[in-house]
Order: C-alpha cells, then sequence, then structure tokens
C-alpha cells in the first residue's frame, strides 16, 4: 500500500510548497486522504526570508470538512481518486472586539 501513496505523498507536498496555501488535500478514496499542512506562525506562513519549511503530513481517514466535501462529490457524480489537490488557503484571522470598561 506505500508503494501506492508515494507519488500521490509527492503531489500534495509538492501543490502546497508552490501555491503557498495552508493545507493540500488529496482523496484518494472516501475513506482514504493525504494532506499536507503547513505550520503557521503567529497565524502566517514564515516569510521566504526563512530556511524551513514545517509541514504536517496526514495520511488516513478524513476529518468532518473532508467528509463533507467528499459527500458533495459523490452526489456530483466524481469518479475516485479525485483529480485535483483541494487547497485552502490561510485561515484570516479577525480582530478581536475592544472590551469598553467602565470609568
Amino acid at each position: 500500500m506505500a508503494h501506492q501513496i508515494q507519488p500521490h505523498v509527492s503531489r500534495v507536498v509538492q501543490a502546497l510548497l508552490n501555491s503557498g496555501a495552508h493545507t493540500a488535500t488529496k482523496i484518494l478514496a472516501p475513506w482514504l486522504v493525504v494532506r499536507a499542512t503547513r505550520t503557521l506562525f503567529r497565524g502566517r506562513i514564515l516569510s521566504g526570508r526563512v530556511s524551513r519549511v514545517d509541514i504536517d503530513l496526514t495520511i488516513g481517514r478524513p476529518n468532518f470538512r473532508t467528509r463533507r466535501f467528499i459527500k458533495a462529490c459523490q452526489a456530483a457524480g466524481e469518479p475516485f481518486p479525485i483529480r485535483k489537490i483541494w487547497l485552502r488557503p490561510v485561515p484570516v484571522r479577525r480582530k478581536a472586539k475592544r472590551k469598553v470598561g467602565r470609568r
């Protein structure tokens, strides 16, 4: 099984590094995904001046958000493995609401 997953792993990591996204997911079957996630520093991807890239690689069952996406793909009649790599951007941080204190 490992020899079948290795080309998908390299494609997912390449897509993640080339796109600048936060997460790249390749759906191989309804019960098997390959996901690469960049580690964020204070909610941002590290700048280009830093020479290292931290990537968490997950091979296994899909999480809740991915399962909803898989159900939508099955309803649309998409065959498995899904050809496109699903890229998710860096989450946008919301500004904290100011607390108004008493005088």
